[in-house]
């Protein structure tokens, strides 16, 4: 769609409607009470993994804790602290990295929670069924509470976009958070999908995208191991696509669950960003990489954005 066809459009659905993240209020953060835990395998480590999650103090953000040797080192979850995005999106500070954070990103993020310590095992979260809704229902299991600080919201006020071949992420300023995403591979398991979402509140988020689990392709498999990722990757927690056959005897849980889960990936992404997100985006044939290109893009344009 031409730059100034999407414009209208946009125009158009803001009219009289009503699109939102219900994040909580200006200077009402929050967070759990008590712990949360879940154990399971890594996807791309395929070791054991464990996650301990905590409340943080009002306006430490989100906090990655793990023990390297007999050292315990902070990663913040910002996009100063991505080291990969092959395949996942990992974080890092020195040697320490830990791998495919997205999934628990997007639940924190649609959950509205602020600050939170996570204590990591494993260098990564568990895959459990290779989609974000078993870390949510963890993270739902018990209260939250609200605590008085600064939640500043990111106001994008110019179109900012980044472009590479078909690759496309495209957002234009809005009141609030909406996103149209399209996917487009060579295989009738998938071919081109579209889904938008225009009031993706943490109901929405629940039902519609957090259960979309992570997919791959049978011929990337042996590469994947060689290059020391997809070790703990199984048909229990990826959707396996070998030519234009899902693997998977269950199949799929909507026709078009795979553009849904890269809604997942964009939300976990956008959520390292530190502040909710105000703007509608556009993407095309995504990924980790150009998530984080055009975040990078929204850094470098201080005229683009402002706090709200």
């Amino acid at each position: 769609m031409a730059l100034n066809s999407f414009r209208a459009a946009l125009r158009s659905t803001l009219v009289g409607s009503k699109l939102s993240i219900r994040r909580g209020k200006k200077n009402v953060r929050r967070t759990i009470v008590g712990e949360r835990r879940l154990d399971g395998v890594g996807l791309h480590t395929g070791r054991s993994a464990s996650l301990q999650m905590r409340s943080g103090s009002p306006g430490s953000g989100i906090i990655f804790r793990v023990l390297w040797g007999e050292e315990v080192y902070e990663i913040p979850a910002r996009l100063d602290a991505v080291v990969g995005q092959r395949n996942a999106t990992s974080l890092g500070r020195g040697d320490v990295r830990i791998d495919t954070v997205e999934h628990l990103l997007a639940s924190v993020s649609m959950m509205g929670l602020d600050d939170l310590i996570i204590d990591l095992q494993g260098g990564e979260p568990p895959a459990a069924d290779g989609s974000a809704a078993p870390l949510l229902k963890a993270l739902e299991a018990g209260e939250t509470r609200v605590e008085v600080g600064p939640r500043p919201e990111i106001q994008l006020r110019e179109e900012v976009m980044f472009k590479d071949g078909d690759v496309e992420v495209y957002a234009a300023p809005s009141p609030n958070f909406s996103v149209e995403y399209t996917v487009d591979f060579d295989t009738r398991a998938i071919g081109r999908q579209t889904i938008s979402f225009f009031n993706l509140d943490l109901e929405t988020f629940r039902e519609e995208i957090a259960p979309a689990r992570t997919f791959g392709f049978m011929r990337d498999f042996e590469a994947l191991r060689a290059a020391g990722l997809a070790g703990g990757a199984s048909l229990d927690n990826v959707v396996v696509i070998d030519g234009d056959r899902i693997l998977n005897a269950s199949g799929v849980r909507w026709p078009d669950e795979f553009v849904r889960h890269k809604v997942l990936d964009l939300i976990g992404d956008l959520a390292l960003l530190g502040a909710p997100l105000r703007a509608h985006l556009r993407v095309v044939r995504g990924g980790h990489a150009a998530h984080h290109a055009w975040m990078r893009a929204l850094r470098a344009r201080p005229s683009a954005w402002g706090w709200a």
